[in-house]
């Protein structure tokens, strides 16, 4: 039994390490371990994949925002309560 629980160990991520290597994804290309494990993670989990989903539409609303502002990071009131709605519409 102790032989299996090690392999399922090696096979299977955690929520917690899968969130970590999507947003590694996004800076560094993944091993290709690391690709199998998320994959497959992402295969079975829910919650997870809608974690992804929200990461990349904030990561696309910042990149929009940025691109259409001179100097200012800052989310206008509007622009949060549309995030907000978003992400609770889509969770």
């Amino acid at each position: 039994m102790k032989i299996l629980k090690r392999i399922m160990s090696y096979m299977l991520l955690s929520c917690q390490k899968a969130t970590q290597l999507i947003e590694k994804r996004k800076i560094h290309n993944l091993s290709w371990q690391e690709k199998i494990l998320l994959d497959s993670h992402l295969g079975m989990c829910k919650a997870c994949k809608g974690y992804e989903k929200q990461s990349e539409t904030i990561d696309q609303l910042f990149e929009h925002h940025h691109q259409s502002t001179d100097d200012s990071a800052e989310l206008s009131d509007k622009e949060k309560d549309e995030l907000i709605k978003f992400l609770q519409n889509n969770n």
